[in-house]
């Protein structure tokens, strides 16, 4: 795999020197947990996006490939096609696409509820920004443009799913690790059918420019991005399989600015996911429904605020549950930056209002040197009670972190 790392890093740089429609980024980070001593690593990724417009036509291919240098074997190496795409534009109100493409719709930032269409790599937890975290799917798209508004239709032949923490990471979930350590519960990954056009996903987008706001309609009918669990009795053993039915999911996005304010809103409401709600890992399926509304403030140079307020509600549907089930938080972001922008400081800070889900706090700093230099220092810290909270879960998960990122 190190040879195999090599010989890509040899044929971005060959391929840059001759082409200028080759952007690329090196990027490596040393992750070290602080409570515990056995658990670190040394990740190397290497990032490269081709782009071609000739005519009517956009060709784009973009790769990546990772491993980390302290496993002696290097078996967490691995190789990503993260796009290969054609845009073809007959006319100026009509744009037709297919391939492999990253699509996120919604107005809010970093949390999207009504991104139905977009997995994402969750092995690093929220240690990865969106941007990082985010998948490319197997797209055939049409959009139509009329005047302030579009209409943008999209199906998936074949469904990309998120990538989840291994059962030996420290990103694991607690749902999962029960599930795994109940005495006679048994896992099985099932793959969704993969064969094209047999699970065919559906999704269309209306968006419209008025004065003071834009507004994105959202309807999908697909599957979940995340795999939902279901059971079968083989006598006394209980069966645990990945669930990949469909269900329908409804978005709405609206966003608007004033002055130095961006207002932000999205909305999400899916029909069905199934629940294991106890240990015997009982069926119930349920309604759903998610909201990310927030506001941004910047003074249009050095300073960016971010206020967002994050609420997921399981619903009472087909049968009521006696506890309820609600996860949110409020998450704060501050960033500044310093001497012609080549300092840049952040902090995020996350917490739960109405849950149990508990604390993450976030601290980074960047310095840019010769414009494509970049190394940055952060830490993580997790904290709360709830052993199965979306950060509590974390708690002995508190991190450091130094990256160096090359772009050329």
């Amino acid at each position: 795999m190190k040879k195999r790392f090599f010989l890509v890093v040899f044929l971005v740089v060959s391929f840059r020197a001759i082409s200028s429609e080759i952007d690329s980024t090196y990027e490596s980070f040393v992750q070290n947990t602080t409570n515990r001593s056995d658990v670190k690593s040394f990740n190397n990724r290497l990032e490269s996006n081709f782009f071609k417009e000739k005519g009517k036509f956009v060709f784009n291919v973009g790769m990546e490939i990772m491993h980390d240098f302290i496993d002696e074997n290097d078996v967490d190496g691995e190789f990503n096609l993260n796009s290969a795409y054609i845009i073809h534009t007959p006319t100026d109100n009509l744009e037709f696409t297919a391939g492999r493409k990253i699509i996120t719709w919604g107005k809010a930032d970093e949390f999207n509820p009504a991104d139905f269409l977009a997995p994402e790599d969750l092995r690093y937890f929220i240690f990865k920004e969106k941007g990082e975290r985010v998948l490319a799917n197997n797209i055939i798209q049409a959009k139509l443009n009329f005047g302030d508004s579009s209409i943008t239709g999209v199906m998936v032949p074949l469904q990309r799913t998120g990538k989840l923490p291994g059962s030996d990471s420290i990103w694991r979930t607690a749902d999962m690790r029960i599930l795994e350590t109940t005495p006679g519960v048994v896992i099985h990954d099932k793959k969704m059918e993969e064969t094209p056009f047999k699970s065919n996903q559906y999704a269309i987008k209306f968006s419209s420019d008025f004065s003071v706001m834009d507004i994105d309609l959202i309807y999908f009918s697909g599957f979940h991005l995340i795999p939902e669990y279901v059971k079968s009795l083989s006598g006394t053993t209980v069966n645990i399989h990945e669930d990949y039915r469909r269900f329908n999911g409804y978005g709405l996005g609206v966003s608007g600015a004033y002055k130095s304010y961006t207002f932000r809103f999205e909305g999400a409401f899916k029909d069905r996911i199934s629940l294991l709600v106890n240990a015997a890992a009982t069926n119930i399926d349920r309604a759903m429904f998610q909201i990310n509304t927030g506001v941004d403030w910047t003074d249009g140079e050095n300073i960016h605020v971010s206020v967002q307020y994050v609420l997921s509600e399981i619903m009472k549907y087909k049968e009521g549950i006696t506890a309820r089930r609600l996860s949110d938080f409020l998450f704060l972001q501050y960033k500044t930056s310093f001497f012609d922008e080549n300092i840049e400081v952040r902090l995020r800070v996350g917490n739960a209002v109405m849950s149990d889900d508990g604390t993450v706090f976030n601290f980074e700093g960047n310095y840019t040197f010769f414009e494509n230099y970049v190394v940055t220092l952060g830490a993580y810290v997790f904290g709360g009670t709830n052993n199965r909270g979306l950060f509590s879960q974390y708690d002995k998960n508190d991190l450091v972190y130094a990256k160096f990122k090359i772009l050329f």
